[in-house]
């Protein structure tokens, strides 16, 4: 994890972005189930600039090259946070780990124990 992920979350900065910018901006209504928002739901650029920015507000270095490196984790964190706002705890954790290799290797082998 680069030094901005680390910062960012041991501030809570994701949760808080969410929380206080995202959850207005998303139209839920659109997407009818957990895998309808999972598969369709899009995290705009313009959102994680504006997220650069909130973390600098918070004084945050916000070092370019590493929040481009802990983009795809920040913008995952983003989605799942949405996903349990809106859909709760099963939201959360369909969208958290599906980056999440132990997780996927357990359930291939759930899925065809050999």
């Amino acid at each position: 994890f680069t030094d901005f992920y680390q910062r960012v979350n041991a501030r809570g900065l994701v949760s808080e972005f969410v929380y206080a910018k995202l959850t207005n901006s998303v139209k839920v209504n659109r997407f009818t189930t957990i895998d309808d928002f999972k598969s369709n739901y899009q995290f705009a650029k313009e959102d994680y600039k504006a997220f650069i920015a909130y973390c600098k507000n918070k004084k945050i270095d916000a070092n370019l090259a590493q929040a481009e490196v802990s983009k795809p984790l920040i913008v995952n964190q983003f989605k799942a946070m949405l996903a349990r706002y809106y859909f709760g705890e099963e939201g959360f954790y369909s969208i958290y780990t599906q980056t999440d290799d132990f997780v996927n290797q357990a359930l291939a082998k759930l899925k065809n124990p050999a």
